[in-house]
């Protein structure tokens, strides 16, 4: 059985090693064991079996997520920044639905909502309601409006100017 080396951060994987334990189609995104690992055969498959958010591997004493090691092992070097799922699908692994994205575009990309009105970006404002997008920590006012949905809808126009390529209608 080939030994598995100790990791102390992400970075200390490389593509040599993780080419040689596990097996990435980009076409389906799925992660294969290419080697045994305990009760683990080599073949089986790399899901998520446990309630995390994303497919998660331990290679030695760390987790890798899933997704950066699928762009690891395609593009042969890690991300230098996150990794954003276009469709909103934590588990679609597939290269072409995986993006490099800052911090603030991948948290735009997110298909649901933290707040009372049910709407992203729309907050109440007295008998009113604000529409605001946020880019790069920075908040922009869009306007006051008499009804969430009238604050969403200036809200959603916004998007595309602001993300033209994170902008994502559909809840996950």
């Amino acid at each position: 059985m080939p030994k598995i080396t100790k990791f102390k951060r992400e970075s200390d994987l490389t593509f040599e090693e993780a080419s040689r334990l596990i097996d990435y189609n980009p076409d389906t995104g799925k992660l294969t064991w290419k080697v045994s690992r305990g009760p683990v055969r080599a073949g089986t498959p790399i899901d998520c079996t446990t309630r995390a958010v994303y497919v998660v591997v331990r290679i030695g004493y760390l987790l890798f997520y899933g997704h950066r090691l699928a762009w690891l092992l395609s593009t042969g070097e890690w991300p230098k920044a996150e990794i954003d799922h276009a469709n909103g699908n934590p588990y679609d692994n597939r290269l072409e639905n995986l993006r490099e994205a800052t911090s603030g575009q991948n948290k735009f990309n997110i298909g649901y909502v933290f707040n009372k009105t049910g709407y992203r970006g729309v907050s109440h404002h007295r008998n009113k309601f604000v529409a605001e997008i946020r880019k790069d920590g920075t908040k922009t006012y869009l306007g006051l409006f008499d009804t969430a949905e009238e604050a969403s809808a200036a809200r959603e126009a916004a998007e595309p100017v602001f993300y033209p390529d994170f902008a994502r209608r559909e809840a996950v």
